[in-house]
């Protein structure tokens, strides 16, 4: 039966997993999961799930970041599949005979070559030892026992240092806190001396306020007596529609004055415009008037230039002689245009061409001619561009002359539209004037039937205590009420002169001590803000006081934790290692228990001297120790077939030599068991067929010693032809199979390369 594959499935996050197959040759094949987090954790779990039943396995066990494991193995073209995570026919069986693990501690000490082996004896005292471990009924075993302990010990871990933080950190929290209490205790400072200083502002605007209510309640008493006494009977019975008219005429009258107002303020911009205009108009004559008198001169000038040079033009502008050279060449032009004529009788083309060249000539004769006279005459006039500068001059002053004129015309069109304008509000004003003078004389004449003689001055207050004693003075007296209990607020039991006592003393702590500015005035609105900053600023400090109290206590309670801590650390650590041990005690007893159950299930070995004589040998070897007569037997070249699911039996060896006991005694329990293991293989024709799995043995220390575990392995398989998988974690290994080309695969990377 050859192992071909084994796969494999982890889970490396809550959400993600991965898995990962590794083909199995021949010969020795090395996996190395220490790349796993959990690795011993995973090669226990891994032994105990395919040597173990479901009911057989302690729940106290932890499940490791492997899922599941499988195994394919071929025999005569037929397939067997193996999972950890489920049940399969003689899986257990077949495991527990092909896997050698850590139990050989446990079991080893028991393989006594002088004494019969007793595997019944060996069954009972695991079970024992098991039963010690793991008992969860009555008496509690050892490592339930540990795991209460250690489960009490974290509650009493977290009780004293889960919520605890350390005394660093609670100093930190502690010295932070007084900064804040310290910038708080002096904003609280600042809007006291800001209160104190509004306390003050607000004393110097209560008097003051006590101040303008008294007068204006002189006032209300005078205006009451003074205005109260004028009037007459028929005053005393006005009607309320007498008294809408004295009020409409009162607000005509506003309104008549204040159109005065409005109409006046117009004219007088109006007026100020027909200034500008006629001060523009003004202007623009004597413009106008300048120029008018500057034309003559200037044209007298230029005529008199030009009778001044008139002789001498005449003089010297005499005809030239004739014929000149220019008389002859135009001569010869119009020759040369006739021939050009009657040569278009024999040839149209030369003589057009004659012609025109004809006509080329003479207009350039005749321009030249023309071009000569008039730069003859140019030198002979040394006053032509004098008298040229006098023309445009002249042409200037006509031009602005006749703007100048137009702009004036202008002028004078605005300036008497807004001289309409002008006398248009004038008439307005006077017209309102003579209506508000009106309206005046009647008001005071209506109303000196009510209050006798009086100015237009008057007539609000006369109206105001008509109303009043219309209504029976009950404004009057509400007024003075009124004016009366502010001033009683005001007081508030003081006198006059505690109260002026008060401001002296006010005025002088601002403007003498505090050197305060005498217009800041007293803002209430502000000394409500102040006052409720100064009561959360209160709270806040409130706060931060106990805040830094509880800090203090925490702090001190801590000091005494971190001692509780230290031992309970130290008891965690004690207990952490108690268990691991006893857990990896209890994987042992589970592995050898197994073992043992099924070699003596079986009844298959039949051959215990042939067995101890092997396992001898074996020691040896595994102990680098060659022993004379023993010789690697090879490979037999046909076996018998592994019946499924029972396994065949084997006859006793004819191997008549001695067991080497010294040899199996001296060796340590791990030792002798793994010699035991790979010698049961080799005596017992059972087990001939089967690939073995090794799930981290323990090995002794040293290369010579891992080197003489390679040489037996390696001899053992030439020896039996069978498979051997080595689950180890140990790097001196990995190194040992790398530098002998064994396959070598890791459960999270690609294969190595050799």
């Amino acid at each position: 039966m050859q192992l071909t594959e084994i796969r494999w499935q982890t889970e490396t996050s809550e959400a993600e997993r991965s898995s990962g197959r590794v083909p199995i040759g021949r010969g020795i094949t090395l996996i190395d999961p220490g790349a796993l987090s959990d690795s011993a954790l995973v090669l226990q779990n891994l032994h105990l799930d395919l040597v173990l039943k479901a009911g057989e396995k302690s729940p106290l066990y932890t499940p490791s970041s492997i899922l599941f494991w499988q195994f394919i193995l071929h025999e005569n073209q037929r397939t067997y599949r193996f999972s950890t995570d489920r049940d399969a026919p003689f899986k257990e069986n077949l495991f527990r005979r092909i896997i050698i693990g850590d139990e050989g501690i446990a079991l080893g000490d028991k393989l006594d070559p002088d004494a019969s082996f007793d595997l019944k004896d060996a069954l009972t005292r695991l079970e024992s030892s098991r039963d010690q471990l793991c008992e969860m009924r009555g008496k509690r075993g050892r490592l339930v026992t540990l795991l209460e302990d250690y489960e009490a010990l974290l509650e009493d871990i977290k009780a004293h240092g889960g919520s605890q933080e350390s005394t660093h950190v609670l100093q930190m929290k502690a010295e932070e806190s007084k900064r804040q209490l310290a910038a708080l205790e002096r904003e609280d400072k600042r809007l006291l001396a800001e209160q104190q200083t509004l306390k003050y502002l607000a004393i110097k605007s209560e008097y003051e306020d006590y101040l303008r209510l008294k007068e204006e309640l002189q006032k209300t008493e005078e205006q009451e007596g003074q205005y109260g006494s004028r009037i007459t009977p028929l005053g005393h019975d006005i009607t309320v529609h007498d008294l809408a008219e004295l009020a409409g005429m009162r607000n005509e009258l506003r309104d008549i004055q204040r159109q005065s107002e409005e109409a006046g303020t117009i004219l007088k911009a109006a007026r100020r415009e027909r200034m500008k205009a006629e001060q523009q108009r003004i202007l623009l004559r004597r413009g106008v008037s300048d120029m008018e008198q500057e034309r003559p001169r200037l044209y007298e000038r230029l005529m008199h230039e030009k009778m001044a040079t008139h002789p001498v033009e005449t003089v010297r502008q005499e005809a030239p002689p004739f014929p000149t050279l220019n008389h002859f060449f135009i001569l010869l032009a119009v020759l040369l245009f006739a021939l050009g004529l009657y040569a278009t009788l024999y040839t149209v083309v030369g003589g057009i061409a004659m012609a025109a060249l004809s006509l080329v000539l003479g207009g350039y004769f005749a321009v030249r001619s023309y071009l000569s006279r008039v730069r003859s005459q140019k030198r002979s006039d040394p006053r032509h561009s004098h008298e040229s500068k006098l023309e445009t001059a002249l042409r200037q002053l006509d031009s602005r002359m006749a703007g100048a004129k137009l702009e004036l015309e202008e002028v004078e069109q605005g300036l008497l539209s807004l001289e309409r304008e002008e006398t248009k509000w004038a008439v307005e004003e006077e017209t309102l004037g003579r209506n508000y003078r009106r309206t005046e004389s009647e008001l005071l004449r209506v109303l000196r039937r009510y209050a006798g003689p009086s100015d237009i001055e008057e007539t609000d207050a006369i109206i105001t205590a008509l109303s009043r004693q219309r209504d029976k003075s009950a404004q009057y007296n509400e007024t003075v009420a009124d004016l009366l209990r502010r001033i009683a607020d005001i007081k508030h039991g003081r006198s006059n002169e505690e109260l002026e006592r008060e401001y002296d003393r006010a005025c002088k702590t601002l403007f003498e001590e505090m050197k305060l500015s005498p217009e800041l005035v007293y803002d209430p609105k502000r000394a409500q803000e102040v006052f409720d900053e100064r009561l959360t600023l209160a709270e806040q400090i409130d706060g931060l006081e106990k805040s830094i109290r509880g800090q203090e206590e925490q702090m001190s309670e801590t000091r005494s934790s971190q001692v509780t801590m230290g031992s309970l650390a130290q008891r965690e650590k004690a207990l952490a290692q108690s268990l691991e041990e006893a857990f990896l005690e209890l994987y042992r007893l589970d592995a050898a228990w197994a073992w043992a159950r099924e070699i003596d299930s079986s009844g298959e070995l039949t051959d215990a001297e042939a067995w101890m004589r092997q396992t001898g040998d074996f020691v040896n070897r595994l102990l680098g120790r060659r022993v004379s007569g023993a010789v690697i037997l090879p490979v037999e070249e046909a076996r018998p077939k592994m019946r499924a699911p029972r396994f065949a039996g084997q006859d006793k060896s004819e191997d008549k030599r001695a067991v080497d006991v010294p040899a199996i005694l001296g060796a340590s329990p791990d030792l002798r068991y793994l010699a035991a293991r790979l010698a049961l293989v080799k005596s017992q024709r059972a087990f001939l067929s089967l690939p073995l799995i090794l799930i981290g043995p323990i090995i002794r220390s040293g290369r010579v010693a891992r080197d003489d575990l390679f040489n037996t392995l390696v001899e053992w398989t030439l020896e039996t032809g069978n498979q051997i998988l080595w689950f180890t974690e140990d790097p001196a290994l990995v190194s040992i199979a790398k530098a002998r080309n064994i396959d070598r695969y890791s459960l999270v990377q690609e294969r190595e390369d050799k």
